[in-house]
């Protein structure tokens, strides 16, 4: 019987002393775009691919050194024959982050970020509800089932992204019930429960801004609350004033 050779496979904790991947949510507006885009600003988590399924980094990037992040936008890719908008917009992001994944881009990467997540869904969604009600006996549960399999299954993005061996931001749009619990936008419930077990950060941000002077700040709460879904796994401050990749990772540093 030939030894196995476990050493190879051996992971130190100082090698686990940083997030592998990290969802950022909130309501509209408050700041998604520009923390996850801060991951270019930072020499340990630049350059950036950025996934843009839906135009935010619009404007939010000016000031983002061009040299350190690449925006590809799946929506302008041309859409293959035969295939409706849907399935065209969710093959061109397939094949971007297959290309990532195997190495098959131009540049060595440190981050890659989807923005947001929760629209790529959407359009799975979409997509198999299509396919599954041109049928003769439609099956609602196959589109949910199907739809899961490319997010939050064992195959999907979340796992495939967290084992990538880069950070991962993965941004999602959020919800709030009429109690004013808030939630993740997210088509499916059985894959929403999902959505925030594999990231190493759950990061919820809310943003004020002062009447009198007009500056904002952006919350980010990263413990879970009775209104707040959050976690870490770092032994963070529960609040974080203005939160960005560099200074969550002096953070990790410090706790």
């Amino acid at each position: 019987m030939t030894d196995f050779d476990i050493e190879s496979f051996i992971i130190k904790p100082d090698e686990l002393s940083k997030p592998e991947q990290i969802l950022v949510y909130s309501d509209y507006g408050q700041g998604k775009t520009t923390f996850a885009a801060s991951a270019a600003k930072f020499a340990p988590t630049s350059p950036v691919l950025y996934l843009d399924l839906e135009g935010s980094t619009t404007g939010v990037t000016r000031d983002v050194p061009p040299e350190n992040i690449d925006i590809v936008r799946p929506k302008n890719m041309p859409i293959p024959e035969g295939m409706t908008k849907e399935e065209g917009w969710i093959h061109n992001t397939d094949s971007i982050l297959v290309a990532f994944l195997t190495g098959e881009v131009s540049r060595e990467y440190k981050t890659i970020v989807i923005d947001p997540l929760n629209v790529y869904n959407d359009w799975c969604a979409d997509h198999f509800e299509a396919v599954e009600m041109a049928k003769q006996n439609p099956n609602k549960f196959a589109i949910w089932t199907e739809a899961a399999k490319k997010t939050t299954g064992s195959n999907g993005i979340f796992p495939l992204l967290k084992d990538a061996g880069v950070l991962s931001i993965l941004v999602v749009h959020q919800k709030t019930d009429d109690n004013g619990v808030a939630d993740f936008a997210w088509r499916g419930s059985g894959s929403r429960a999902k959505v925030g077990q594999t990231p190493d950060v759950v990061v919820h941000l809310s943003l004020d801004t002062d009447r009198k002077t007009g500056e904002s700040h952006t919350e980010a709460q990263m413990f879970a609350s009775r209104t707040i879904g959050a976690k870490n796994r770092f032994n963070l401050p529960p609040f974080v004033e203005d939160l960005t990749i560099e200074k969550l990772w002096k953070l990790c540093d410090n706790h």
